[in-house]
C-alpha cells in the first residue's frame, strides 16, 4: 500500500486549494455541436460580474485555472467536474449544439448553470392545387 498516496479530491479540498490562492468563483465556458462538445477555457476570478459577462476571451474575467499553482491531478479533477455538472441537464453538445458557462462560488459551494441550446427550426409549406390546361 502507497502511504504517499494522495487522498482522493473533493470540491472542499479543491476550494480550498483555490481560495487559499486569493479566488473565490470559478467559471466554466463550453461549447458544442454535432455529437460533441467541449469546455473552452475554466478562469478563476473574485468578480462575480465578470464571470457572468460571458466573454470566456476577455482577460479581465480573471485567471484560466492553468496559470494558477496548482497540480495536474486538481486541474483535471475541476475540468472533470465542470463537464460532469455541465452536462447533467439539457443537451447542449449534439445536434445544432449550444454553449454556456457554469459559475461556482467556492464560498457557499452553489452553482449557476446558464445554457443556450441552438434549436433548428423547420418550416413546411404544403399546396393543393389544381393543374392547368
Amino acid at each position: 500500500m502507497n502511504k504517499n498516496k494522495e487522498k482522493a479530491l473533493t470540491w472542499a479540498t479543491v476550494a480550498m486549494r483555490i481560495k487559499d490562492l486569493g479566488y473565490r468563483y470559478l467559471g466554466a465556458y463550453f461549447n458544442g455541436a454535432g455529437d460533441s462538445g467541449y469546455i473552452e477555457q475554466i478562469r478563476a476570478s473574485n468578480s462575480l460580474e465578470k464571470l457572468e459577462e460571458n466573454n470566456v476571451w476577455n482577460l479581465d474575467t480573471g485567471i484560466d485555472i492553468t496559470e494558477l499553482d496548482l497540480s495536474d491531478e486538481l486541474q483535471a479533477f475541476v475540468s472533470d467536474e465542470f463537464d460532469k455538472i455541465s452536462s447533467s441537464e439539457d443537451d447542449w453538445w449534439n445536434n445544432e449544439g449550444g454553449f454556456g458557462k457554469c459559475i461556482i462560488d467556492l464560498n457557499s459551494n452553489q452553482y449557476n448553470l446558464d445554457i443556450d441550446v441552438r434549436v433548428e427550426k423547420t418550416i413546411n409549406y404544403t399546396y393543393d392545387k389544381k393543374l392547368t390546361k
